[in-house]
């Protein structure tokens, strides 16, 4: 008998099975689900999904559109030898499954597994610091980092303005690492937050393919070629000014920020224990305010040990003052809104030394 959410799950199958196909593929067969006697599956040909149903229902390849929408007891195939299917009330001639990409099996056993909540997590928590554009000159930034650190998973991502290191308890089995696809990331948190399965086994092989295996699904994809960069080196051993906001204060203080405005001033006020927020754009639009904060006493940085978000200091004259540092604004935004802790603890030194925040 089924589960709840084994019906649920069927119900919206080619759903999620179809958004791991892409507008426009390079060749008309991506754009079709593929069904192999329990086995459905999609492709962009960089990242792939297969599901596995307790139903045979045959082998074809359809349309994705078509689909859309259908569960597994309305795929009916109503003539073998010419890949004829019915879909509902819809009767329409598949393709070859013969025609459709090999997604490659990863024979390595699982180096982990982790709870799919801390995994959704780690993924909010460091997707949004991925280097952007396919024209980048650092491949190895076009993805999130994960290796095991101190038996525990480590998740990494930055574009060199911004950082994201986060640590996620998991059961090792074996060291790891490697540097998986934005889309593929993405497609993950979207497939598990979709899903919500209890855990997710990872397994690496030696040429770079990766494998995410929860419930009946597994997610393949393959890994970035090349080496992250020594990101440690650039955390500061410890900074000059510290002091602790509320996270929600804060944002909300950002999101008056007029659009045109995308540089931040953050004038910490000890005394009146404040940040004063300031801005100007080009055509003069100016912002003021200040949000409540607690003034602390900077301790030593250790990267090792924390969640810590990284974002470069923007350098002009103002952020040669004392007390005084000017940041991108969405870059500060992006950090507060991927974060889930009542308070942020933010350091900062200079205009030539990253700030730092950690939750708290």
């Amino acid at each position: 008998m089924k589960t709840k959410k084994e019906i649920n799950i069927n119900n919206k199958i080619f759903d999620i099975v179809g958004t791991f196909i892409k507008k426009n593929p390079p060749i008309t067969i991506l754009e079709n689900i593929a069904i192999n006697g329990n086995k459905i599956m999609a492709t962009n040909l960089d990242t792939g999904i297969i599901y596995e149903t307790n139903k045979e229902i045959g082998k074809i390849a359809l349309d994705a559109k078509l689909l859309k929408g259908k569960t597994i007891d309305d795929i009916k195939i109503i003539d073998k030898n010419n890949h004829i299917a019915q879909i509902g009330n819809l009767t329409i001639k598949g393709d070859l499954l013969e025609n459709f990409p090999i997604i490659p099996d990863v024979k390595q056993s699982p180096q982990l597994t982790v709870s799919s909540d801390d995994l959704i997590n780690g993924l909010n928590k460091s997707i949004y610091a991925i280097e952007k554009g396919d024209h980048s000159n650092h491949a190895e930034l076009r993805g999130i980092f994960i290796k095991n650190e101190n038996n525990q998973l480590l998740i990494v991502a930055s574009d060199t303005f911004r950082l994201s290191q986060i640590h996620l308890p998991a059961n090792i089995f074996q060291d790891f690492e490697a540097i998986i696809p934005e889309d593929a990331a993405k497609q993950l948190l979207k497939t598990l937050k979709s899903v919500k399965p209890d855990k997710v086994s990872i397994a690496i092989d030696q040429e770079r393919n990766v494998k995410f295996v929860f419930d009946n699904f597994t997610i393949f994809t393959i890994a970035i070629e090349g080496k992250f960069p020594n990101y440690k080196q650039v955390f500061p051993k410890k900074e000059k000014y510290q002091f602790e906001v509320n996270r929600k204060e804060l944002l909300s203080a950002l999101n008056q920020v007029p659009d045109k405005i995308n540089e931040i001033t953050i004038d910490l006020d000890s005394k009146n224990k404040q940040i004063i927020l300031t801005s100007n754009s080009n055509d003069e639009i100016a912002f003021k305010c200040s949000v409540p904060v607690i003034p602390q006493t900077p301790i030593d940085i250790n990267p090792n040990e924390k969640d810590i978000y990284l974002i470069m200091p923007i350098r002009n004259e103002k952020s040669m003052r004392e007390n005084v540092i000017i940041l991108n604004k969405n870059f500060l935004k992006d950090c507060l809104k991927n974060t889930n802790s009542d308070t942020i603890q933010f350091s900062f030194t200079d205009q030539n030394t990253p700030i730092v925040l950690t939750e708290e």
